[in-house]
């Protein structure tokens, strides 16, 4: 009674008093879970009737909240079969109070990724921006801010800017192709290719955006990369701890001194190579190549700074650091799943070489790549698209509808959270013939022109569509065609099968057991 009695305290009431001292503390705790639950249908009622118009997710019991019990392994398959068992249609579920309606129609899609009410990250995002991301592109709720840091990223990202950076690509892949090589077992030439790639591409974005050579292939320990390390572990570690997301509880935790520190260090050298480039006082910003074709070559970093008159220092630092993470993971997971899809498929390999040798056919098998020829790699796109087809890097997306609008033929109430899974809207049977097939002719271009646009959205789509798109196509080309070229893949004893490759959802998709696949030197 002691807590109740403070209340009434504070509320110049005397419990001894008064009627109530005859009521036992917990007829106190029944009358106010009632009273809590009343004022939470009274002040929801709006978005409580709007959303009862909107179909139930069938084929389970306790709405979302029973898939994220299942773990991050489950949610994604269990997901899948709740879209088939409705139809692939709009449905919604609850978790508490809060409202999440999966949107799975192309032209729904559409809809939601176009609507300016629905043009801010979901609540799930809050723990990136409060970290790492903080107010850059992809955090962003300002609009015009948002356009902003946009359209400077664009420019940094754009094809003019991307294409003097394949030399780059072009070492760091040549890199990988021997380290994965040196790696494999010298018995069964297995590799668990997931850190070497990883590595790569780390090494590639270092160079590219910041002009900094970590050279983590060679030697895996650098500074910024541990602690990158150490914030990606607290990440996951808060999202599937779910009480952990409320900054309360988590400030009382180990993992905050652990984030915290972390941050500090990764930010501070991102700071001091980006104040380097501002300065234009130290040369070791700036890894001018080698070619005479590439000494207007400029790091990301230095793009973003020509924008000082529409961005804030730090949010250039923001931005650049945001570049870094987003498009680190999404291109490790894209050539990572690549590699292994082309091992576990040896008629797409073969096919895959042909085309490589009709490029190639100059007398120079082993020279680095030009626009032109990676221009030229349809079946390599169309096979690098089939994968992000199957394994999308950002398994799930999520919006916070901020105006009351509408989706298809439904009203969705302000307060609602967007849910997007862009596997179940590939898997869907009426989009893609045989889904669960590895099919790289599923982007022939015929093919595609019979499909709706927003099929497709391993790249997101709408406003925040993914910027560096043309980036990740070139990085992607360019180095699945240098590895090929080079190495022969075979399948793993140990995962031989696409569908013996265990991922998770952990903000982007990660490898449970790794990614092992055999490698041999391909004969000249």
């Amino acid at each position: 009674m002691q807590f109740f009695q403070t209340v009434f305290d504070h509320l110049q009431l005397n419990i001894l008093d008064s009627p109530l001292k005859f009521i036992n503390v917990y007829t106190l705790v029944s009358i106010s879970v009632l009273l809590f639950v009343l004022h939470q249908l009274i002040k929801n009622r709006r978005i409580i009737k709007l959303g009862n118009k909107i179909p139930s997710a069938q084929g389970h019991l306790l709405g979302c909240f029973s898939l994220i019990i299942k773990g991050p392994e489950q949610i994604i398959p269990e997901f899948i079969k709740i879209a088939k068992l409705n139809d692939y249609k709009i449905m919604k579920s609850w978790i508490f109070n809060q409202l999440y309606i999966g949107v799975l129609e192309p032209e729904e899609l559409k809809q939601a990724l176009n609507d300016p009410n629905i043009f801010k990250k979901s609540k799930e995002y809050d723990i990136l921006k409060n970290s790492i991301f903080g107010n850059g592109l992809f955090t962003e709720t300002d609009m015009d801010a948002w356009k902003k840091s946009r359209k400077a990223i664009v420019k940094g990202m754009s094809i003019l800017n991307v294409k003097q950076f394949i030399p780059i690509f072009y070492e760091e892949a040549k890199i990988l192709g021997e380290v994965m090589f040196q790696k494999r077992d010298s018995h069964t030439h297995e590799c668990d290719i997931c850190e070497p790639v990883s590595n790569a591409t780390m090494d590639t974005f270092g160079r590219t955006t910041m002009g900094e050579n970590f050279n983590s292939q060679k030697n895996n320990h650098h500074l910024f990369i541990e602690n990158i390390d150490i914030i990606k572990e607290v990440w996951a570690y808060r999202i599937f701890k779910p009480w952990f997301r409320s900054s309360t509880l988590f400030s009382l935790s180990s993992m905050k001194k652990r984030h915290d520190k972390s941050l500090y260090i990764v930010q501070s050298f991102v700071e001091n190579l980006v104040m380097k480039a501002k300065n234009k006082k130290d040369n070791d910003l700036i890894e001018i190549l080698d070619s005479a074709d590439n000494k207007n070559n400029k790091p990301f970093a230095e793009v973003m700074l020509e924008n000082t008159n529409i961005m804030t220092y730090k949010q250039i630092c923001h931005n650049i650091m945001g570049t870094i993470m987003a498009g680190q993971d999404t291109s490790f997971i894209t050539n990572t799943c690549v590699l292994f899809m082309i091992a576990t498929h040896q008629d797409v390999q073969k096919k895959l070489v042909e085309e490589l040798d009709t490029i190639f056919s100059d007398g120079e098998k082993n020279r680095q790549p030009t626009y032109e020829d990676l221009h030229k790699m349809d079946y390599l796109e169309m096979t690098i698209k089939e994968t992000l087809r199957l394994f999308p890097p950002v398994p799930f997306i999520g919006r916070e509808v901020s105006k009351e609008t509408t989706i298809g033929k439904y009203v969705i109430p302000k307060g609602a959270t967007i849910c997007i899974i862009p596997k179940a809207i590939h898997s869907n049977p009426s989009l893609y013939s045989n889904p669960e097939k590895f099919n790289p002719d599923n982007f022939l271009p015929e093919a595609c022109l019979k499909r709706h646009p927003y099929s497709f959205i391993s790249f997101s789509g709408g406003y925040k569509n993914c910027a560096g798109i043309k980036y990740a196509m070139l990085q992607a080309k360019t180095v699945i065609s240098t590895v090929i070229r080079s190495y022969h893949l075979y399948p793993s004893d140990k995962c031989p099968t696409p569908d013996k490759l265990r991922t998770a959802l952990s903000g982007v998709l990660t490898f449970v057991d790794g990614c092992p696949i055999k490698i041999e030197r391909r004969e000249l």
